[in-house]
């Protein structure tokens, strides 16, 4: 019996093996060609008998009614990245578990370099920062295809990315707040591991965690007149609020429970905050810290309230004068679930005063050029 045979193979050569059933084809040969460089294109399916596979290596059946017309088809790549980064230190970068179902990392017979296709595991893939584009046309990864599977239909491979919401980074036990992406986009960014898309070149997928207790800086529960760790009555809930990489945190731990909760930012996350101050009354808690300014060169103090089990939004409640020998170190303390007090450091004009915000009045508190105190009563 003799069977025709058609191969067409887009931009690239596809070697093949003779079988006892058919043929087995591999649309690359060894690591120079697993791609078209001259076109920045790389294999994307083969065809045969209107049956579409996605491995660059398998056995295509031959028809014995009809003539076989076997297809691989090629399409553009492009760079791209993905990093997992602490908050703690945002120009880092670490590993984050990647799934590609057209990673030739399989060698098999003959040498050729195989594809899983949708059998295809998840791997980890490290970052470098001097070398971002860890998915680029010259790594291992040759490059993404855009708009690939943008329905996320499971019949189809699909990138995939996985970023587990506790993980060790550091040394650290690191919890993932936020999975978030720039020309890329997911099927469910709240999910531990979700399909993802990439719409244009370069793009960039973050999973960004917070090291637990863990602070950029040495600084990070001063200063020793603030308040930073407080309890309730019972001492069953422990509440803590710092300083990293220039924004204000809060966590608690349950000791009843012995539970643990992760991080939140409760700063806006436009950075130089600092020194921040708890008070609680009740199950309310209460927040102050300083965040500088340097278009104004003045520190504004900010303000947020948890209640009943999430914390407002920060808003202004004063300011003060910036003065490279002290901070604000504003003091928050509440006396009632509607009211509370800030008390921080400030120097008006070379004199030292004692002002109410907004400033009704100015009243002499010490001879000129002595730090003072400015406070002010807030509603809470």
């Amino acid at each position: 019996l003799i069977v025709g045979l058609a191969l067409s193979a887009f931009h690239a050569s596809a070697p093949f093996r003779l079988e006892d059933t058919g043929f087995s084809l591999c649309a690359s040969n060894g690591v120079s060609s697993r791609y078209n460089p001259s076109l920045s294109e790389k294999f994307h399916y083969g065809e045969n008998l209107g049956e579409v596979r996605y491995s660059n290596y398998d056995s295509y059946p031959i028809s014995t009614s009809l003539s076989n017309s076997i297809i691989f088809a090629h399409k553009r790549i492009y760079d791209a990245s993905i990093l997992t980064r602490l908050a703690d230190n945002p120009n880092d970068g670490h590993p984050i578990d990647f799934k590609d179902p057209w990673l030739e990392d399989q060698v098999g017979i003959g040498g050729e370099y195989r594809s899983l296709g949708m059998n295809v595991s998840f791997k980890p893939v490290a970052y470098d920062p001097q070398n971002p584009h860890n998915l680029g046309i010259n790594t291992p990864y040759k490059g993404v295809f855009l708009n690939e599977n943008p329905a996320f239909d499971p019949q189809r491979p699909s990138y995939w990315v996985k970023a587990p919401f506790t993980k060790l980074i550091n040394g650290f036990t690191s919890y993932r707040q936020s999975l978030t992406a720039t020309g890329a986009s997911f099927e469910n960014a709240s999910a531990e591991s979700t399909r993802v898309v990439f719409t244009s070149a370069n793009g960039v997928v973050t999973a960004t965690y917070k090291a637990h207790r863990g602070s950029s800086v040495s600084t990070a529960t001063g200063a020793n007149g603030q308040r930073k760790l407080i309890s309730d009555a019972p001492a069953s809930l422990y509440d803590l609020v710092y300083e990293s990489a220039g924004e204000i945190w809060w966590t608690r731990y349950d000791n009843s429970l012995n539970v643990v909760v992760a991080e939140t930012r409760i700063s806006t996350g436009a950075g130089n905050c600092s020194y921040p101050s708890l008070a609680r009354i009740g199950t309310n808690l209460y927040a102050v810290w300083q965040r500088y300014n340097p278009s104004t060169n003045l520190y504004r103090i900010e303000y947020a309230k948890y209640s009943p089990s999430s914390w407002t939004s920060p808003v202004d409640i004063g300011w003060a004068e910036y003065n490279a020998s002290y901070n604000p170190a504003p003091v928050i303390a509440a006396y009632s679930q509607q009211r509370a007090s800030t008390t921080f450091r400030s120097k008006w004009s070379g004199t030292s005063l004692l002002r109410p915000l907004p400033p009704t009045a100015r009243i002499p508190a010490g001879a000129p050029g002595l730090d003072s105190r400015r406070s002010r009563e807030t509603a809470c």
